[in-house]
């Protein structure tokens, strides 16, 4: 009688408990795969019943009028973006005493811009007897009419947003 290597029973071993193996994997998905179905053909047998069609078809209602509600929200967020761009966003001040016979920084000079530097600096000269406001237009932070120094800190404040150094 001849033996039988023990390579050959090892590999013969390993291939019978791999077989098993395959077969119990096999077995635990064709279980879940019956469950599945099962769990389908309910749903399908309650849908043309009508019992969840109508659940489902009200869900549906519900997504679409939210796709509906987020593009709504999307325009009017837009417009608010765009409107907020033209708003004073910039804002900057410096008061000071121009003339020396007054007795407090009762002048003043204000700087109001939007996001892109337009706006106006108004600037007011208070006097014993007299108050004088003067307001001249900025555009990308630049005005057309010659600025003082008071003028021209407010308008870095109002760019920079720095408070002032006075």
């Amino acid at each position: 009688m001849t033996s039988v290597p023990l390579y050959l029973v090892i590999a013969l071993a390993v291939a019978y408990l791999a077989l098993l193996a395959l077969a119990v994997v096999v077995f635990l998905h064709w279980r879940r795969y019956r469950a599945f179905q099962t769990r389908y053909s309910g749903v399908l047998e309650a849908g043309q019943q009508g019992d969840n069609s109508d659940g489902l078809l009200a869900h549906i209602a519900r997504v679409e009028q939210s796709a509906q509600d987020i593009a709504t929200l999307r325009e009017q967020s837009q417009g608010i973006v765009a409107d907020t761009a033209r708003m004073v966003r910039h804002v900057g001040l410096v008061r000071y005493n121009p003339f020396g016979d007054t007795g407090g920084d009762y002048s003043f000079a204000l700087a109001l811009a939007d996001a892109t530097g337009r706006g106006v600096v108004l600037c007011s000269l208070h006097g014993r007897t007299s108050t004088r406001l003067y307001a001249r237009p900025l555009e990308n932070w630049v005005s057309s009419s010659p600025l003082s120094e008071e003028e021209q800190e407010a308008v870095r404040i109002a760019r920079e947003g720095d408070a002032p150094t006075r």
